[in-house]
């Protein structure tokens, strides 16, 4: 049996946005899991056992039925009744009607930065705009890892903190559906991401509220296309 997994004390920075997550053993083994969703460790449809993750985490299984629960509740896991769990597997509807939800609050978001922003956060927005830009070719899902900050910078800039925590939360399903897409893009699909991004840190410098949430939406809509979902 392999060593059980280290649970993160309480206030570990595990770089999720989600606080309302249950105290204790289990909140913290929720936590562990969804970042394993938002990273792509798991891909759509694969098996989760509830026994071989208690022993993994070296726990009851109760704490991770607990968790199962409320991964389910967020839409990460199907569990059917005697036949187990598997992490969901959205099809090209379900894809579609959440990125068309996700853009509109992501575009809000950029609007209020457009507003709201000061000199030293346009300045940390254009260094991740400029990270794009000199990366090398390919991709791959490390790019993924600078789109979430990308797009964390600009939900501080917005001034709002609980709603940019809430959407925070969706941006683990963004991540989990985006990751199960094509692991590399193409340099086309490379420029256009960039140019998008170029736009929306050009009309949120300029304070250009209604042009920044439209080119945010239109970028955010564009994401499961780019990497071969839709």
């Amino acid at each position: 049996m392999s060593s059980p997994v280290p649970i993160p004390p309480p206030g570990y920075p595990t770089g999720l946005a989600d606080q309302s997550a249950p105290a204790g053993k289990t909140g913290r083994i929720l936590q562990i899991l969804q970042g394993r969703f938002a990273s792509g460790h798991y891909r759509f449809g694969e098996k989760l056992s509830v026994v071989d993750l208690a022993q993994e985490f070296g726990v009851s299984r109760q704490p991770i039925i607990t968790s199962m629960r409320d991964l389910a509740g967020d839409g990460f896991v199907i569990i059917t009744p005697q036949v187990g769990c598997e992490a969901a597997a959205p099809d090209r509807g379900e894809i579609q009607d959440f990125f068309s939800v996700f853009a509109k609050m992501e575009g809000r978001m950029a609007g209020m930065a457009a507003e709201r922003h000061d000199e030293a956060d346009l300045a940390r927005l254009r260094a991740a705009q400029a990270s794009f830009e000199q990366s090398p070719s390919g991709g791959g899902h490390w790019n993924l890892d600078n789109v979430s900050y990308f797009h964390s910078v600009i939900r501080h800039m917005a001034r709002t903190p609980v709603l940019a925590n809430r959407i925070g939360k969706f941006w683990h399903m963004a991540n989990y559906i985006l990751r199960n897409g094509q692991r590399d893009y193409s340099e086309h699909m490379r420029a256009i991401g960039n140019r998008e991004r170029a736009g929306i840190v050009a009309a949120i410098a300029a304070r250009d509220a209604a042009a920044a949430e439209q080119a945010m939406e239109a970028h955010v809509l564009g994401k499961p296309r780019r990497v071969g979902l839709l």
